[in-house]
């Protein structure tokens, strides 16, 4: 199997994290029911490899929940003991790990047509609005379409870390 090297994130406009920037220079592979850890600006959320395909090069994740932390913002040991309910995927595409994202966006021409006013006449054609984020709903043809974005993810297999940062 080709080695899947993470692209290293850079410290300081891309993590800071000394160790969320040593840790994105590894090359790991994952592996059924083992740990995997996923490191942000500045904190690091532990998770469980629950399916891995390599030839497809997709891994399903659940998250650990309910972790309890110690003073320092490290979780106790006796803490990795409940999975969430939900699972996502990472897929190992251009050389990093990306998660995928759908989402409903305004097309090009409504908006440039309707401006700030866009919002409103959306929803006098039946479209929907998500309660408790900003985000489309409904798809409606010549109005709205799907986008599907690859964004990075910083991931580490083999190892489950969780670090809460207090200072933010």
């Amino acid at each position: 199997m080709k080695q899947m090297k993470n692209k290293p994130v850079k410290l300081g406009s891309q993590t800071g994290s000394l160790f969320n920037h040593l840790y994105s220079r590894n090359a790991t592979i994952p592996k059924v029911g083992k740990g995997a850890t996923i490191s942000r600006w500045t904190d690091r959320d532990a998770f469980e490899v629950i399916a891995w395909d390599p030839d497809s090069r997709v891994a399903e994740l659940k998250k650990y929940i309910n972790l309890k932390y110690g003073p320092e913002g490290y979780p106790r040991p006796d803490s990795y003991i409940q999975l969430s309910e939900h699972s996502f995927k990472l897929y190992y595409r251009r050389n990093a790990w990306r998660s995928r994202i759908e989402e409903i966006i305004y097309v090009k021409e409504f908006n440039e047509k309707h401006g700030l006013k866009s919002g409103e006449v959306y929803k006098s054609l039946g479209g929907e609005f998500y309660e408790h984020v900003l985000g489309l709903k409904t798809l409606i043809p010549g109005v709205t379409r799907k986008q599907v974005t690859w964004p990075t993810v910083n991931v580490i297999f083999g190892m489950k870390d969780a670090h809460y940062d207090p200072c933010f």
